[in-house]
């Protein structure tokens, strides 16, 4: 690995893309030590095929591979709680459902979060193309426009596994466990999402895209505002595969079914 500072960022060369990452307000990024474009390719239970890309940098080395890992195991998880607990079952077995589900996420997602993870996350989009169409050369602008080019954001901190945590959390005896998410993510994770901000993405390749974030605000977990961010980065292709759901890292994952009237 080559590590090289310049103007006081540090810079970082490595298998995996690189990049740095510049925050006005927040705890440091760190080195970037992955740049993944990542192509999901997803075979969804109903038989639909669904696939879209999306540019991840993370502080952690290794990101393509673990996506490789646990995606399927993610995609796993859901497919095996589905219809798992009835629709007459007792509010005692519907809990134990929900535990082995989440017991289940956090597995799947070990290799993601055993150290931790800072990640930031682009999604570019241009109206008129599929989800499929990768990123294309343009110069695209923060929030959904009909028209023009446009793109989402967000970032993630934690320091430990937040899905394991609210495992480790759920409480059959207590009267709320349903709403551990609630209590457990805001405290073992900080999501932060992009409110402005212009993206400019260019080919190197046909495997890589650099990209650059100028102007960038961060909103805070509580709808704050969360200081000012700029990257830039040159994202290596990374092809994920799974089949089934997967709601998961930025967004709790839904109970699947509907608990019983007590």
């Amino acid at each position: 690995m080559r590590q090289l500072f310049v103007g006081g960022l540090l810079f970082v060369a490595a298998c995996g893309g690189s990049g740095s990452v510049k925050l006005d307000d927040q705890d440091p990024f760190g080195a970037v030590s992955s740049a993944v474009w990542v192509e999901f390719k997803q075979d969804r239970l109903d038989g639909t095929d669904n696939q879209w890309h999306e540019l991840w940098l993370s502080n952690r080395a290794g990101l393509c591979d673990d996506l490789k890992e646990a995606m399927p195991a993610i995609g796993d998880v859901h497919t095996e709680t589905l219809g798992a607990v009835g629709a007459n079952a007792s509010e005692l077995e519907y809990c134990e459902g929900y535990k082995g589900y989440w017991d289940g996420l956090g597995a799947a997602t070990e290799t993601l979060f055993r150290n931790g993870q800072h990640l930031f996350r682009l999604d570019a989009h241009v109206p008129g193309r599929t989800l499929a169409t990768p990123p294309e050369e343009r110069t695209y602008t923060m929030g959904y426009n009909e028209v023009d080019p446009y793109f989402f954001g967000s970032m993630l901190y934690t320091d430990l596994n937040p899905y394991k945590e609210v495992a480790e959390e759920v409480s059959c005896a207590d009267y709320d466990w349903d709403l551990t998410p609630d209590r457990v993510l805001p405290v073992a994770q900080e999501i932060y999402t992009l409110a402005e901000g212009t993206l400019t993405i260019e080919d190197k390749g046909t495997s890589k895209k650099m990209a650059e974030l100028a102007d960038g605000i961060l909103l805070g977990p509580d709808g704050e505002n969360a200081g000012g961010v700029s990257l830039q980065a040159t994202y290596s292709y990374c092809e994920v595969l799974f089949v089934g759901e997967a709601d998961f890292f930025v967004v709790a994952p839904p109970i699947t079914a509907d608990q019983p009237e007590t």
